[in-house]
């Protein structure tokens, strides 16, 4: 059986600080605002590099892994832990996410995504740019430099500008695509909506390899 399967579900443990119905409820969020489950290294390494660039601070990929009960551990979350998770789901910390984690199902998807679906992480390769449309006429293109980190290219009758960075790790045509830009001008973070009515379409751009000309170069 593949290892990416296989894992087991989390487990929240008696004189910890989170019960495992709670736990399961903390990390599906965390996996909602992802866009995928986390059921591979390479997820547990594009998490730890979206919690460094969103929040400044981070979770060590060997700690996201037991927590999600990917390696098998006996040791409980430690409460610094649970609230950087938290933390990057919108909450204030773990407390206020167990005020308002009782309406947490109205949060997931109460079916599965019917649009075309690029993931960013399996599907593209530093370098390679991402033509976004959404209503009214509005076209931005975006270049990946890797680690789930896009920077503003080309702007059509929007707010972006040329610099401007986000996250993004899935991109679904017909639904709305929810970032936080970071200015290249004044460096603050603003939330952004892209397709609020109607969705985004997107065409992807492949990065070419530049063909050596015999006789330049060595």
């Amino acid at each position: 059986m593949d290892k990416s399967t296989e894992h087991k579900k989390p487990q929240g443990e008696k004189g910890g600080y989170i019960d495992a119905e709670a736990l399961q409820k903390l990390l599906t969020t965390v996996e909602t605002v992802v866009g995928h489950k986390m059921a591979t290294p390479r997820d547990f390494n594009g998490l730890c590099a979206m919690m460094s660039s969103r929040m400044g601070v981070m979770i060590s990929i060997s700690t996201l892994k037991r927590v999600w009960g990917y390696v098998p551990s006996d040791n409980v979350p430690s409460l610094h832990t649970l609230n950087i998770l938290a933390r990057f789901c919108g909450y204030k910390d773990l407390e206020d996410f167990r005020k308002m984690g009782t309406n947490i199902d109205a949060l997931l998807p109460s079916s599965p995504v019917e649009g075309e679906t690029l993931n960013v992480l399996t599907e593209l390769k530093k370098g390679d740019r991402v033509r976004i449309y959404w209503q009214p006429g509005r076209v931005c293109e975006v270049e990946y430099n890797g680690s789930l980190h896009f920077e503003v290219k080309y702007t059509e009758e929007m707010h972006l500008r040329l610099g401007d960075t986000f996250l993004a790790s899935l991109l679904v045509t017909g639904y709305p695509l929810m970032i936080e830009v970071q200015s290249a001008e004044t460096n603050t973070i603003t939330p952004y909506v892209c397709g609020k009515n109607g969705g985004i379409w997107y065409e992807v751009i492949r990065k070419r390899k530049l063909k050596q000309v015999p006789g330049c170069g060595t």
